[in-house]
């Protein structure tokens, strides 16, 4: 027999399966086909600290919120909601007011509607961090 007459069958394979788990929609069923058959999934806690750190360096909210103001549970410490959204830059856009408001629902800080005198509205139980500025000393 000569090696011309050889046939060389190969099995079929599924075109472009490899380029199907570039996609996230298919990398999650994946894995939620796969979590069907494992008894309990376990989360080393390394990842999980490392998740809780990365979401809090990305949370532009909380990092800036935590810069500005102390939050102290105090009732009789409050910060006007127009502070808030000056700081958040949310003056104009109800939109923008919306998403504070859920911020601040996230760390438990409750809104009064009656609460400040210069107007309507305040955000209870924080108050501003008072800053020093630094002045620069003159060397004479």
């Amino acid at each position: 027999m000569s090696t011309e007459e050889i046939t060389i069958i190969t099995p079929p394979t599924a075109h472009g399966f490899e380029q199907k788990f570039e996609s996230d929609e298919h990398k999650n069923a994946y894995f939620h086909l796969l979590l069907e058959y494992v008894d309990e999934l376990v989360i080393p806690q390394i990842n999980s600290d490392q998740f809780e750190e990365i979401c809090d360096e990305n949370d532009y909210f909380n990092t800036k919120f935590q810069e500005e103001y102390e939050i102290t549970g105090n009732k009789d410490d409050s910060v006007h909601y127009k502070e808030i959204c000056r700081i958040f830059g949310c003056a104009q856009g109800k939109e923008n007011r919306k998403k504070i408001a859920n911020d601040m629902k996230k760390l438990n800080i409750s809104y009064d509607k009656d609460k400040c005198n210069n107007g309507r509205g305040c955000y209870v139980g924080i108050i501003k961090i008072e800053t020093e500025e630094i002045v620069p000393e003159l060397i004479v």
